[in-house]
């Protein structure tokens, strides 16, 4: 059993890396690198969380969107969304694919709700990274730890991912898959204290596993692979040209269809 002074967890690709980097050289914290498996899970309410000694936890989130293009600049999907569904990837999504489908295949939303619900072990203070270098509310962040240090430790470094290099039509869709998260991050004060719970059965929030669009589509490749050969017998040399990505556009219509199947 480890003991932490406090645990940074967040869906990834919001900066909390470098708040880890400064806190952990005052307090005991969870591994910046993940090994430890505590920096992303999907709620609180998992077993890893259970079998240590955790006296709080700093979630931080950003915009969920600029999120999603940097885990895919670094490569990170498959690994990304193994640690916030506890599923594997069966089939590489390609960006282009996971903003046409308009649905949260990382789950983003729900790892949000299931920290902001709060915990019956610790407290948590959930931190809009966008606005976390504020002199006011790095010394909301310090006051909760009971941590005095100098706020120079704390320098901000640039986003490297920004959905406004998207082009609009991508923007606009990838905005259609997380406005209503975003509009539950704004109602949020950029730092604030969710206590800790005293009801020890909290409900977790759900949504669509985005696991069962990839077994749905699974299940469809027998239907896809055939319309894909029948184009692959055309003459046509635009229809040869690509005949991969012809079925990976079929997927995405798959994806779409399945808007449908979120779990109220």
């Amino acid at each position: 059993m480890g003991i932490y002074d406090v645990c940074v967890v967040s869906f990834g690709g919001v900066g909390c890396t470098s708040l880890m980097k400064v806190l952990r050289k005052f307090l005991r914290t969870n591994d910046v690198n993940d090994k430890d498996g505590l920096k992303h899970g999907r709620t609180p309410n998992l077993p890893i969380y259970q079998k240590h000694k955790i006296n709080s936890v700093i979630y931080v989130y950003n915009n969920p969107i600029n999120a999603v293009l940097s885990i895919y600049r670094r490569n990170f999907q498959k690994a990304q969304y193994k640690k916030l569904t506890g599923k594997n990837m069966d089939e590489d999504i390609k960006l282009d694919e996971y903003i046409e489908s308009e649905i949260d295949i990382f789950m983003l939303e729900r790892h949000f709700d299931n920290w902001k619900a709060g915990c019956n072990r610790f407290p948590i203070l959930m931190v809009n990274s966008a606005k976390m270098y504020q002199t006011n509310n790095l010394k909301k962040i310090l006051n909760f730890l009971k941590l005095r240090i100098p706020l120079q430790y704390f320098q901000q470094k640039p986003r490297k991912s920004n959905y406004k290099n998207l082009d609009a039509k991508k923007q606009q869709k990838i905005k259609n898959t997380y406005n209503q998260l975003m509009d539950k991050m704004d109602k949020l004060n950029n730092v604030q204290v969710v206590p800790k719970k005293t009801d020890p059965n909290l409900v977790e929030y759900k949504q669509i596993d985005a696991t069962k669009i990839l077994l749905v589509t699974k299940s469809v490749n027998k239907s896809v692979n055939e319309s894909v050969n029948k184009l692959s017998n055309n003459k046509t040399p635009q229809l040869n040209l690509d005949m991969k990505r012809q079925k990976q556009l079929m997927s995405v219509q798959r994806y779409q269809q399945l808007m449908k199947m979120r779990v109220k």
